[in-house]
């Protein structure tokens, strides 16, 4: 594993680590959920992995002042519920839109931001209720569905380090990686940014897992660590690739997976640029 210690944060006023998130109240009526989430029924997408996440991001960042509400999970969980009645209040029509507009259920994109200061801010938005695999058996990765998106390589390596391993404001990678490939918010192609031992890391907006000597792995190269990734991981969906995946072991049209907090799991297909 490439691992960096300690390192502080650029002088931008507006540095912060965050989390991405999936509230979905279809969540509640999953046992396996209430497992992932220490035995607690929640429509927060694998809340707990979400908060241990936060908690990691600012003790390794040095300048980081303590956050009240990582303390506990319970303080974390309730900083959530107070946007979400507030988003619930602001919006008292969310879900009844006119004829022909899209229709929205119970389903929210989250992101928990923290700053150095240890001011702590969630924010909410309304989006269209989608059916994703949330909750993957080992059996899913090997019987998966057609895929839907594709997945191409970066063009240059990208120096690892503590940004590329914690996910900040400073996505300066992710953002070049992206903008080489052309991509959009809209895409369904994603890009796999590699370090400069050719190792894949992970993708600009998912972790990924590859099929290799009769398993899936996923990467431990400098990337992103993902909620979902290390549910996936403590679920035995996949273990840490050794060796590390080298970008020159990728071969068109194979399926490899990739998984975010809020999408969930889906495959995709290599393809060449």
């Amino acid at each position: 594993m490439l691992s960096h210690t300690l390192q502080r944060a650029p002088a931008d006023q507006d540095f912060h680590v965050f989390t991405t998130f999936r509230l979905d109240s279809k969540l509640q009526e999953f046992p396996a959920h209430t497992t992932a989430c220490d035995e607690t029924v929640s429509d927060i997408y694998l809340l707990p992995y979400h908060h241990r996440r936060l908690k990691d991001a600012t003790e390794r960042m040095s300048g980081f002042e303590i956050c009240e509400a990582l303390t506990s999970l319970e303080s974390f969980e309730h900083q959530i519920r107070v946007a979400a009645e507030k988003l619930a209040n602001d919006n008292p029509a969310d879900g009844n839109q006119a004829d022909g507009e899209p229709q929205f259920g119970v389903v929210r994109r989250g992101k928990v931001s923290v700053w150095p200061s240890g001011h702590f801010e969630v924010s909410l938005v309304p989006v269209p209720q989608t059916f994703p695999i949330l909750l993957p058996s080992p059996e899913t990765f090997t019987n998966h569905p057609a895929p839907t998106w594709a997945v191409v390589l970066d063009t240059q390596p990208t120096k690892t380090n503590l940004y590329t391993e914690i996910k900040t404001s400073y996505r300066i990678a992710y953002d070049r990686a992206r903008q080489s490939a052309g991509l959009v918010p809209s895409s369904t192609t994603e890009v796999l940014l590699y370090n400069e031992l050719d190792q894949i890391m992970d993708g600009s907006i998912t972790n990924v897992y590859f099929h290799r000597n009769g398993k899936w792995v996923t990467p431990d190269a400098g990337g992103l660590q993902g909620a979902a990734r290390q549910f996936a991981l403590d679920q035995g969906l996949c273990s840490i690739a050794s060796p590390a995946v080298s970008k020159d072991s990728l071969r068109p049209g194979e399926t490899v997976w990739l998984s975010n907090a809020f999408r969930g799991f889906f495959p995709a297909t290599f393809s060449t640029r």
